[in-house]
């Protein structure tokens, strides 16, 4: 849950809208964690229209601000990572091995997220590194 008040208040209080090309990596929330709140977040961004004092400065739906400005790990035994990519956004998405945690995949993290029959081999090669070095300007 810790994640959750950043991301909204990032995206709602305008910091994103103010400095376009900041990026975001959130840990240890899953790659699924922003998919519910794009959404709801929308919808209120779209029913506060009418409203001015409610609206803020934000020139876009809010989840173009996550699919732009955001980046989310997962971890190799997330149920569904196809409709992550497929929301956020295949260069969005970054490996989290979760080690030391008991519950870690590690050191099989790798080899289970290459196992993996929903996404594609492109997509795990973004995921398992080129996306990190990419963010990284290695």
């Amino acid at each position: 849950m810790n994640c959750t008040p950043a991301l909204i208040a990032l995206v709602l209080g305008g910091i994103f809208e103010k400095f376009p090309k900041l990026k975001v990596v959130f840990f240890e929330c899953s790659a699924e964690f922003p998919l519910y709140w794009m959404h709801r977040m929308d919808d209120d961004w779209e029913w506060a229209q009418d409203f001015a004092h409610l609206k803020g400065d934000l020139k876009m739906p809010p989840s173009e601000y996550v699919r732009r400005n955001c980046y989310f790990t997962c971890e190799a035994d997330e149920k569904d990572l196809s409709r992550p990519i497929a929301e956020v956004g295949e260069d969005h998405i970054l490996m989290a091995t979760d080690y030391p945690h008991f519950d870690s995949e590690y050191p099989h993290t790798v080899s289970a997220i290459r196992a993996r029959n929903d996404i594609t081999a492109k997509q795990k090669d973004k995921i398992l590194g080129e996306n990190a070095a990419r963010i990284l300007n290695l």
